[in-house]
Parts: structure tokens; C-alpha cells; sequence
């Protein structure tokens, strides 16, 4: 029962993580949210053409996207970590 339940958090971790990480990818809505949280009054992403405080924005993204790949690896761990367990036993 253990190993079911840890299976089940390890499968939703990874899918949790890759749809944030398409949904990033493809909007940049959560490290714009998550600069202007960080940032406060210092985040102003255009004045004219250009952007002004450019290291918050990458730092910001760097960030997001270290993090939710780190989430990404730790659920492919917890996945193959207990479904080793399983086979052991079955071997046995």
C-alpha cells in the first residue's frame, strides 16, 4: 500500500511539473506573476522598447525553470525507486 501511494505522488509530481513547464514555456505568465511578487515596484518590464530591470526577469525565469525541472527529476526518482521495490519482491 505504501509503495502504491508513493508511486501515485511520484506520477503526479512529474505531470504536475511537465504542465507547468509546457505552460511556461509557452506563455511566460508564471515567472512574469512570480517577478512581479520577487520584484515589487523595481519590476518594469517595457519602457519603450526596451526592457529596463532585465536581471530580475532573468533570474526569475532561471529560477522557475531550475526548480520545476528539480520536481521533474525527483518524481522520475520516487517512480523508479518504487517500482524496484516491486520487482524485488515479485523476483523473490
Amino acid at each position: 500500500m505504501y509503495r502504491k501511494v508513493v508511486k501515485f505522488f511520484a506520477v503526479m509530481l512529474m505531470l504536475f511539473s511537465m504542465l507547468l513547464l509546457i505552460f511556461e514555456s509557452m506563455t511566460g505568465l508564471l515567472s512574469k506573476i512570480l517577478c512581479q511578487k520577487f520584484c515589487g515596484e523595481t519590476y518594469t518590464p517595457f519602457i519603450e522598447p526596451r526592457i529596463v530591470n532585465l536581471s530580475c526577469v532573468f533570474n526569475t525565469d532561471r529560477y522557475l525553470g531550475f526548480s520545476l525541472v528539480l520536481l521533474l527529476v525527483l518524481g522520475i526518482m520516487l517512480n523508479v525507486l518504487s517500482s524496484r521495490k516491486m520487482v524485488a519482491e515479485v523476483s523473490q
